[in-house]
C-alpha cells in the first residue's frame, strides 16, 4: 500500500509539474502579445539574447553552443522555447537567420542574414543589442510620459477624497452647531 501511494503521489507531482510548465509557458506566450508591455518584453528580451550571444560568438564559442546558451538569458519561456527549437533547427543545417526567423523580428533576421553573409556576426548582433537598447530607452521614456498624466489625476483624486472625507465632517458638525 505504501508503495503504490508513493507511486502515486510522485506521478501526480509529475503530471502537475508538467502541467504548470505548459501554462507558464501558455501566460509567457500571453504576456508577448499583452498591447503595450509585450513589445516593451520582447525587445528587453532581444536585447539581452543578442548581447548574449554576441558576446559568446566573440569569444569562439561554437554557433549551437552560443545559442543553447543564450537562450538562457531569456526569462520568458515561450522565447526560449523559440530559442531552443532554433538550436535545432541551425544543428539541422539550416542557416542561422532561417533558424531563427519565428523567434527575432523581421529588423533582426535581416541583421543576422547580413552579418552571416559579411562573415561580421558578432559585430551585427552589436549592432542589433544598440538598437534595441535605444529602442527600449524610448519606449520606456514614452510609457512614463504617458502615464504622469494619469497617476497626476489619481493623485489628485486621492488627496480629494481625504480632503472631504476629513472635512465633510467638520463641515457637518459646524452645521449642527449654527442650527442649534
Amino acid at each position: 500500500d505504501r508503495t503504490l501511494g508513493t507511486t502515486s503521489s510522485t506521478s501526480l507531482g509529475i503530471s502537475f509539474a508538467s502541467h504548470s510548465e505548459s501554462a507558464a509557458l501558455r501566460l509567457d506566450g500571453w504576456l508577448l502579445r499583452v498591447p503595450v508591455f509585450g513589445p516593451l518584453l520582447r525587445q528587453l528580451a532581444v536585447a539581452r539574447f543578442a548581447y548574449s550571444f554576441a558576446a559568446l560568438l566573440q569569444s569562439h564559442t561554437p554557433m549551437p553552443v552560443a545559442l543553447h546558451t543564450a537562450a538562457a538569458v531569456l526569462n520568458n519561456r515561450a522565447l526560449r522555447a523559440a530559442a531552443l527549437a532554433a538550436q535545432q533547427r541551425l544543428e539541422a543545417g539550416l542557416p542561422l537567420s532561417a533558424a531563427t526567423a519565428e523567434l527575432f523580428p523581421p529588423f533582426v533576421t535581416q541583421s543576422l542574414k547580413v552579418g552571416e553573409t559579411s562573415g561580421q556576426l558578432p559585430k551585427t548582433l552589436n549592432e542589433v543589442t544598440r538598437h534595441y537598447d535605444t529602442e527600449l530607452q524610448a519606449t520606456v521614456e514614452r510609457l512614463i510620459g504617458a502615464l504622469e498624466p494619469v497617476l497626476t489625476l489619481l493623485v489628485g483624486g486621492l488627496l480629494a477624497w481625504v480632503v472631504l472625507a476629513v472635512l465633510g465632517p467638520v463641515y457637518g458638525s459646524l452645521g449642527k452647531l449654527s442650527q442649534g
